[in-house]
């Protein structure tokens, strides 16, 4: 009958603390443990859920990966209980030497099987097996005996600090989390300590006091050589205890924070950071290490909150890690600041700062909806690279997060934001980081403020959003691409709040900045009626001059666009107001003509109430054909343009949409005849019955395409000549720097006009009956 006997209740889903059971060496069948299982809390009708042929087994694993099984029926004692509705069974298993035969620390659970295959087990426990000492031989003389004492201690301490070095290691490269890291508070004897650095420090104390034991007594004997004995292998335990604390970080609790939401945590906080040293390297190589330093700075969830004050200054290879959303930092500066930002006087190499991380925080500055604060960027990023935030909440600051350049220094690339939910932020997120990447999370919510132009803006090249959610009802765009062949792909868009602040585009391109391409794949706009804006196109540009264009922008599959629309041959070349014919990839019979007979556009009035447009009749042999038409409408408002087509016989008519908005009241309109089932219809462009009267709309460069076609900036070729006689067209619409020659001068005192250029944009009918005052001027007298 067993004399020692462990009892308790194991849970199968709940986590629990249970007792260490402790056992030694040789021990036989005195050690005995009982446990009943439950599920949730509840007992277990074991019987209906595996029936009544289980078996119960011990299985565990020793330090040294040793595997042990006992499925002996004598080693277990199993008690049916039938006083209730259904048996319960508790069970208590005998530990024997010959399956408990090496010391340490070893891992066990119980498992129920049956012979159909059906197995469940326990949650995980831990026993310790102290050494038999009669185990090493016969006794040894006293000084002998005395030495070899000091010697096991010393062999304790140090497996024991090994034995947690190992399982740090090993858990913080399975990317475990905070809670599995402070459950290493407990020590193999099953001591709890307040937090790990107790742990450390006691466990020091304990090798201190048994190295200097052992150096007394060798010192004591000329016959003992200390490097023959196991003190020789654990020299430089202070180096073991500071690697391990370097694995497992600065706890910000460990200096002094409270995060009660009262007290201001910045030096605390900023104590952490510093107490990790400062990594430095000779450029370009990080293998070239001239100071060693950074590490993880651990930021446990608060009480309430952290209340933070002043900036915290971060270096290079540093790692802030928080639980998740509930750590919350909350940043309420008493004058205008960064939240986190690069230590300007530590930088680890070329005016730049390397490997900085932000993982699983709630970071929330001072701004609110209804007042602006001094909170400026949460994640503050000057001259940095290899940057990466992952799973974090940024609300309430100027910008959430702003990746930028001071020209110090060349770096500023390769950062990535992924999985963030960013929101509420003046701007959410500015980047002039070249190959920045922003995977899947959220931007969204920027309709509290008033002041909020956008919630992205991309200032570099090779940047990819991929798998991200924007959305929300800024000023002018949710993205503002001032970049170099930026890629969007499978994104989700809308504009909330739509009926009140009005749709807005999906990104606005800054054409003047020297943007060079784009592409857009597989974008659900779930809302918003334009894709792209040129940015104040016609009032940045000088009309009068040509523009080489080298670029295109590519729309791909595109959720609720009209239909799938893909790039087609872009090339360089000078685009001007002359009409273009149907890209050559596929036929149609009947091409459209110079802009509905007029170069320069036509103008529609709306005079009355009803709908006043025109129309062009055309016929298709490719069921895949794209009409676009570029217009302009007084009200600058894109819902009075009317853009249809319908059959032959006015049948199956569609409706076109507006996809670009170049500014200053100009838009590019698209209709799909994909789903026309005759070869033969029509096209009509006016303003809606809504729109007021007496707005005006100006259609030109209307041109018709197969199997896709190119979204281009409007630039026009300025002194375009055409060869007309001296009249005025008063349904043309002219553009500064037009040229009208005159063929048919009157030649009078040998000198004559050649020809007329528009010197204002504007109506033709406006100018009178000849190409002279408002809009037109004589340039050129030829004299003989």
């Amino acid at each position: 009958m067993a004399i020692k006997e462990t009892v308790f209740t194991l849970d199968l889903t709940r986590e629990g603390r249970h007792p260490v059971v402790k056992f030694r060496l040789n021990d036989n069948k005195v050690q005995k443990i009982t446990f009943r299982l439950t599920n949730n809390g509840r007992e277990i009708d074991l019987e209906r859920e595996m029936g009544d042929q289980f078996k119960p087994v011990f299985e565990c694993i020793f330090r040294d990966k040793t595997f042990k099984r006992d499925e002996d029926r004598g080693n277990w004692e199993i008690k049916r209980d039938t006083t209730g509705k259904y048996p319960l069974y508790t069970f208590t298993y005998f530990l024997t030497d010959e399956v408990i035969n090496k010391s340490g620390i070893a891992c066990y659970y119980f498992a129920l099987e049956t012979p159909e295959g059906l197995r469940i087990s326990t949650p995980t426990l831990k026993m310790v097996i102290d050494c038999d000492f009669k185990e090493d031989g016969k006794p040894s003389e006293n000084y002998v005996s005395e030495f070899e004492k000091l010697l096991k201690e010393a062999e304790r301490v140090k497996q024991t600090i090994k034995g947690l070095d190992e399982t740090l290691k090993e858990v913080l490269a399975g990317g475990a989390s905070i809670t599995e890291v402070i459950r290493a508070r407990e020590n193999s004897e099953g001591v709890h300590f307040k937090d790990l650095k107790e742990r450390l420090d006691t466990e020091n104390k304990s090798i201190n006091k048994s190295i200097k034991d052992i150096n007394s007594f060798i010192g004591k004997r000329e016959d003992i050589r200390p490097e023959e004995t196991i003190i020789g292998k654990i020299k430089n335990t202070d180096s073991i205890i500071k690697s391990v604390k370097e694995i497992i970080g600065a706890n910000v609790f460990d200096f002094g924070a409270k995060g009660d939401g009262v007290t201001d945590d910045s030096a605390a906080f900023q104590a952490a950071i510093d107490s990790l040293g400062v990594f430095k390297y000779n450029h370009p190589s990080p293998s070239s290490v001239i100071q060693q330093g950074g590490g993880r700075v651990i930021i446990p969830k608060p009480k309430k909150f952290y209340l933070i004050k002043q900036p915290l200054k971060y270096s290079s290879s540093m790692r802030f890690v928080g639980e998740g959303w509930n750590t919350v930092i909350k940043f309420v500066p008493e004058a205008p600041a960064n939240l986190f930002e690069g230590d300007r006087s530590k930088y680890a190499s070329f005016n730049s700062h390397h490997d900085v991380e932000f993982e699983n925080l709630n970071i929330v500055g001072d701004h609110t909806d209804s007042t602006i604060g001094n909170a400026k960027n949460g994640i503050d990023g000057l001259n940095v690279r290899y940057i990466k935030v992952r799973n974090c909440v940024i609300t309430g600051f100027e910008v959430g997060i702003k990746f930028y350049r001071d020209n110090t220094s060349s770096y500023g690339y390769f950062n990535t934001i992924e999985y963030c939910y960013i929101y509420n932020n003046i701007l959410n997120v500015y980047t002039e980081s070249n190959g920045m990447q922003i995977i899947g999370g959220e931007l969204s919510n920027n309709h509290g403020w008033r002041k909020s132009d956008y919630m992205l803006q991309i200032n570099s090249a090779g940047c990819v959003i991929s798998g991200t959610t924007i959305e929300g009802s800024p000023n002018v765009a949710q993205v503002l691409d001032r970049g170099y062949g930026t890629s969007y792909t499978g994104n989700y868009t809308e504009t909330t709040e739509g009926e009140t602040l009005g749709q807005k585009p999906f990104i606005e391109v800054e054409i003047n900045k020297g943007f060079t391409s784009m592409s857009i794949q597989g974008l659900y706009n779930a809302t918003i009626s334009k894709i792209l804006k040129f940015k104040n196109l016609f009032a940045e540009t000088d009309p009068t001059k040509s523009y080489d264009v080298n670029y295109g922008i590519s729309l791909n599959s595109n959720g609720s666009f009209v239909n799938s629309i893909k790039n087609q041959n872009f090339k360089n070349f000078l685009l001007g107001w002359t009409p273009r014919k149907p890209n050559s990839v596929d036929k149609i019979s009947l091409q459209s003509t110079y802009l509905f007979g007029s170069p320069y556009g036509i103008s529609i009035r709306k005079v009355d109430n009803e709908e006043n447009n025109v129309s062009q009749s055309f016929q298709v042999t490719s069921k895949q054909v794209y009409i676009t038409a570029l217009c302009k409408v007084s009200t600058g408002n894109e819902k009075d343009i009317n853009f249809r087509a319908w059959d032959f016989g006015e049948t199956g008519a569609q409706y076109g949409s507006v996809v670009v908005d170049y500014g200053n009241g100009w838009f590019l309109t698209i209709i799909s005849l994909s789903s026309l089932q005759k070869t033969r219809g029509s096209v009509a462009i006016g303003l809606r019955d809504k729109a007021p009267v007496g707005s005006t709309l100006v259609v030109t460069s209307v041109q018709a395409y197969t199997q896709g076609f190119p979204i281009f900036p409007p630039y026009r070729e300025s002194a375009v000549k055409l060869d007309r006689k001296p009249r005025w067209i008063e349904d043309g619409y002219y553009y500064k720097g037009d040229v009208i020659s005159n063929s048919n001068p009157i030649v009078e005192n040998k000198s004559f006009v050649k020809e007329w250029v528009c010197i204002e944009e504007g109506f033709g009918k406006d100018a009178g009956a000849t190409p002279v005052g408002k809009f037109a001027e004589n340039i050129i007298v030829y004299t003989e």
